[in-house]
């Protein structure tokens, strides 16, 4: 059976060049503790900074796309609903390529 303590408390410290750890005295002696390597801080943001800011400048240049599209006035030669689904219709019975 696994007892699970009533909270978890996490310490971040850094390995010193004789390799101990230090912990806080709170901490009993015979307790058993989990070491987690975790990679430099800036390393630990996401998405980098280059890559936020190339979704960024994605992001606006397709909305700038579909403003230009949404300024634009409806073309004169819409089709007119007989003719949308018709040409559905004939969409749907056309052969499927793989």
């Amino acid at each position: 059976m696994m007892t699970v303590a009533n909270q978890t408390t996490a310490y971040i410290t850094v390995v010193e060049e004789d390799h101990l750890i230090a912990i806080p005295r709170t901490i009993p002696t015979g307790a058993t503790v989990a070491v987690v390597i975790v990679p430099p801080s800036g390393i630990m943001l996401w998405p980098p900074k280059d890559e936020e800011s190339v979704r960024q400048a994605h992001f606006a240049a397709v909305m700038e796309a579909i403003k230009s599209i949404v300024a634009k006035p409806a073309p004169a030669d819409h089709y007119t609903d007989a003719e949308l689904d018709a040409i559905i219709e004939k969409a749907r019975k056309a052969p499927r390529s793989s």
